[in-house]
């Protein structure tokens, strides 16, 4: 019995290494291989560059620039991405009348396609037939279009908190119903304002659930493609949109310079994997 066990955990650790291997580590290996060479256009002769590419990357300000345009945006969606999750999570953590709709209201947006919830932003904030548009022009602000190069920021920020929020909800709901409700008693028969009930009780109770889940929001919103491109990207290069994902894309299937963007983005996974390594460590120390 003992061995047939054995033999199962070694056929589905086998298994899993496979898998992994074939989602992670091969296509990194792909990537690193294929940094060293000058890819040939339309199936030409791919050509070896060595350090070449990374030079290319690193002398080149734009990736400067679209770092710093991730950073601000990421910063900014997380940060609106954590508070309306918390604050809907803090709203529906307890049972009342309606409260399972509500709940899957907030959740709804995070089932919906990035480019559904693009267009649905977009008519949304349409000057015109918008909602947004309409209600902007009533209190005297005026027509803002959204799809105008100067609002690319705000446009991108809406639609990426809109779509994001719900997994922030969910994670911190998760974690909101696991205390125990004898504590939040006590403080109210204690006479406690609900301030200090949430700065003494709830906040140290999901602390570590926050940190963890800024931190995965930071690292998936930081190399999202999908939504600087889809808000404006597509339209033509602006500060805001030309995020490091959209600028290494632009590279390989705008200049055909695949060589360069594999280059990008091993310079980019070098840097996320820094970045954890450092992350586990603070958090490690934090937690002890």
């Amino acid at each position: 019995m003992e061995k047939i066990r054995n033999r199962n955990i070694i056929i589905l650790s086998i298994l899993a290494f496979t898998i992994l291997s074939m989602l992670y580590i091969f296509p990194v290996v792909y990537l690193f291989y294929n940094s060293f060479f000058e890819k040939g256009i339309l199936g030409g002769q791919d050509r070896f560059v060595g350090l070449s590419n990374y030079f290319s990357i690193l002398n080149s300000p734009k990736i400067y620039q679209s770092i710093l345009s991730s950073i601000i945006f990421t910063s900014a969606s997380v940060v609106f991405q954590v508070a309306f999750g918390l604050s809907f999570a803090i709203l529906t953590y307890r049972k009342f009348k309606g409260v399972d709709i509500l709940r899957w209201i907030f959740i709804l947006p995070y089932f919906l396609p990035t480019v559904v919830v693009v267009i649905i932003w977009h008519f949304i904030t349409d000057p015109v037939v918008g909602i947004l548009g309409d209600f902007l022009i009533n209190i005297g602000v005026g027509p803002v279009d959204f799809r105008d190069p100067s609002n690319s920021f705000l446009a991108m920020l809406l639609v990426s908190v809109f779509e994001s929020f719900p997994f922030c909800f969910v994670l911190i709901l998760s974690r909101l119903m696991l205390i125990s409700n004898d504590y939040y008693l006590m403080s109210m028969l204690d006479g406690i304002s609900a301030t200090k009930t949430f700065a003494k009780i709830t906040f140290p109770e999901i602390k570590n659930t926050l940190i963890i889940l800024i931190w995965l929001r930071i690292l998936i919103t930081g190399i999202k493609f999908d939504v600087p491109y889809l808000v404006y990207g597509y339209r033509g290069q602006n500060f805001f949109s030309e995020t490091i994902a959209v600028w290494l894309y632009r590279i390989s299937f705008e200049q055909f310079n695949s060589g360069s963007a594999f280059a990008g983005a091993m310079i980019i996974i070098i840097l996320i994997i820094i970045v954890q390594i450092l992350f586990l460590k603070i958090f490690k120390k934090r937690t002890i």
